[in-house]
């Protein structure tokens, strides 16, 4: 058993998986690193031709790691041992994550409030010929392998007169830098998050509301999410305790249909 009550501290991540990357040992996470997407958890190597993920417990419950916020969790344990098995039996085979969340403690009153804002720009885009480089170096390339002229593809005096004849008649004489049309100079992204915990012997309430807004850097495409989640535990008598858990959902991505580029 691999414990990871550090592994998520302030680490400014979206999802579980990507606070769990690379911090466990013989855990490996595959998927896109876009904010929304799932991740495919592997502890075992492929356990059937069907492949096949470990069972993944939140709060002794099964559900999907990617509908928690990882502000609400408290802890992530990893089984990896055969000894998993004779607890989970055959669901184990692919080994256990188990997720526990936050809950709030006898007589403490807790508040607290962690806010983001980022700005993200492209580090370095790649540079591509316009209309007129291209035409002048398909002409070389003609001209190398033994067109009898160096204007054999197009004309010197279309090379030159482009600009013009671009302005008299755009959509014959295009010229259209798709990076710049696109790609976004700048974007933003922003995390809001608040919790409110506390209570008395017989009922104590752990709150949590999340908010995940964020911009990417290709046109149309941005993801937001709101997160609800409230743990009651109630102390019906000496030998009854029963919990009540609710967690609420809500998400958007706008993606780009087809290829951009």
């Amino acid at each position: 058993m691999v414990s990871m009550s550090e592994a998520l501290g302030d680490r400014p991540v979206t999802n579980v998986g990507t606070a769990l990357q690379g911090t466990v040992p013989g855990l490996v996470i595959t998927g896109d690193a876009i904010p929304g997407k799932s991740k495919t958890f592997n502890i075992r190597g492929t356990t059937s031709i069907n492949g096949g993920g470990p069972l993944i417990l939140v709060d002794n419950v099964p559900a999907d790691i990617d509908l928690i916020n990882p502000e609400d969790i408290e802890s992530v344990s990893v089984l990896k041992d055969a000894a998993s098995a004779a607890i989970y039996g055959s669901r184990a085979a692919a080994g256990v994550i188990l997720v526990t969340t936050k809950r709030a403690k006898n007589k403490e009153f807790h508040l607290s409030y962690n806010g983001e804002y980022g700005i993200n720009t492209p580090t370095a885009k790649p540079k591509f010929a316009n209309a007129v480089q291209w035409m002048s170096g398909l002409n070389e390339l003609a001209f190398n392998d033994g067109a009898s002229s160096l204007h054999s593809l197009y004309s010197e005096d279309v090379i030159n007169n482009y600009a013009q004849l671009r302005a008299e008649d755009p959509d014959r004489y295009a010229d259209t830098d798709f990076m710049d049309l696109g790609l976004k100079s700048s974007t933003h992204h922003q995390r809001h998050s608040l919790s409110l915990s506390g209570g008395t012997e017989k009922l104590k309430t752990n709150f949590s509301l999340n908010y995940y807004n964020s911009e990417a850097l290709i046109q149309t495409k941005d993801y937001e999410r709101f997160n609800i989640r409230t743990n009651n535990d109630y102390q019906i008598n000496n030998w009854i305790h029963a919990n009540v858990d609710l967690n609420l959902l809500y998400s958007n991505a706008n993606e780009p249909h087809g290829s951009i580029f």
